[in-house]
């Protein structure tokens, strides 16, 4: 742990420690999910120059959210404000979460009031995407107006567009 520590404290991570930290953080995550995950959005915040693997990212929130998706997107929402990293965090939370009770994460979305609209951009995307692989049109434009964020917006536009012509080509046919 004291090197662990060492390494967060450095200003300057390389991969090498990045790896480490990851390997560190995936085990740590069988024994405290919760803890880890509060850790880890810290080191991400301190060190700019820590950005975990997609592959540790995930393992860390799937791992909390499996343990308790409540506390989870309670030590998420703890963590977001004035992290850089929030845009990425609260798209892959909601997704853990919704792998484990749709309806809670469906709640939560609903009653949410505390985050502006771009973190709210990115807690709907998910939602999105989920009506999307369903074919749910929808659906899909309900929660695309939900979406201010520009990128976001582009990227799900495209989407519900390739939706409507999918189902246009299907009535031609």
């Amino acid at each position: 742990t004291k090197n662990v520590i060492s390494v967060i404290n450095s200003a300057d991570l390389n991969s090498d420690s990045n790896q480490m930290l990851g390997e560190y953080f995936r085990n740590l995550s069988l024994l405290a999910p919760q803890t880890t995950l509060a850790l880890m959005v810290e080191t991400m915040n301190r060190s700019k120059s820590f950005e975990p693997s997609d592959l540790d990212y995930n393992w860390v929130l799937n791992a909390a959210f499996k343990s308790d998706p409540r506390q989870a997107i309670e030590v998420v929402q703890s963590l977001l404000k004035g992290t850089a990293s929030s845009d990425r965090l609260i798209s892959s939370s909601i997704r853990q979460w919704m792998k484990y009770d749709l309806n809670s994460a469906l709640q939560w979305y609903s009653t949410s009031d505390q985050f502006g609209s771009e973190i709210k951009s990115y807690a709907a995307f998910p939602f999105f995407e989920q009506a999307v692989a369903g074919g749910d049109l929808s659906a899909s434009k309900q929660w695309y107006e939900r979406i201010d964020d520009p990128v976001l917006k582009r990227k799900a536009e495209g989407q519900v567009w390739s939706m409507e012509r999918d189902i246009v080509r299907r009535e031609v046919s």
